[in-house]
């Protein structure tokens, strides 16, 4: 599917202080979690994640997404977000290409027996950067084509790689579409913490 509006971006989106909140927060719920394997056999994911539930955190980031679904253009029906995914990026720690169909919830929440989520398919994806850019390296939030990734897994071709620089400042939203295929790179220096969440709604039609 090909969109005038690939993603929308909102600046500093959160303040300061609902940043530094969000991760005191995350941190005491922090667990291990590590992904091994995809079609090469190689590590996708190593970080460390925990879910949130918190409704003003809830709040904020509906209000993100109801204003990024108009403003794109993009009107998709959705009724639910799942649990919100806080997750810190240490050294050498990184997400490798994927979408966000579906692949985290079914291993975390047994999400086909939860009927809240039953039936419904990810279609917005929200990430937000939780600390100031400039205190780690490496960890960029990178767009690709989906067809070009399924046939060359990133590997090769680099010119074809987007790197979503608008991430950047603390508090700042990214929000796109579910089926984008990105990733984030490998941090070389510093901490990255992270919140990511997902709209959902009955299948497209």
């Amino acid at each position: 599917m090909e969109l005038k509006i690939p993603y929308i971006s909102y600046p500093e989106y959160l303040t300061s202080e609902e940043c530094d909140r969000i991760v005191e927060i995350g941190k005491t719920k922090l667990k291990t979690a590590e992904i091994i394997g995809n079609t090469l056999n190689e590590d996708v994911r190593r970080c460390e994640v925990a879910w949130l539930n918190d409704p003003w955190i809830f709040e904020r980031i509906n209000n993100a997404i109801i204003s990024a679904n108009q403003d794109a253009g993009w009107n998709w029906f959705y009724d639910t977000i799942e649990p919100m995914q806080f997750t810190r990026y240490a050294l050498n720690e990184h997400y490798d290409w994927h979408s966000d169909w579906g692949s985290d919830f079914l291993s975390t929440y047994d999400r086909p027996n939860n009927s809240e989520y039953h039936g419904k398919v990810r279609k917005i994806s929200v990430t937000i950067n939780l600390v100031d850019g400039n205190k780690y390296k490496g960890g960029n939030l990178m767009f690709a084509d989906s067809k070009y990734l399924h046939r060359n897994f990133g590997k090769n071709g680099e010119e074809q790689l987007y790197e979503v620089k608008e991430i950047r400042p603390k508090g700042s939203v990214i929000i796109f579409p579910s089926f984008t295929y990105h990733k984030v790179s490998p941090i070389t220096e510093g901490i990255r913490y992270s919140l990511v969440a997902w709209a959902l709604g009955r299948p497209w039609q």
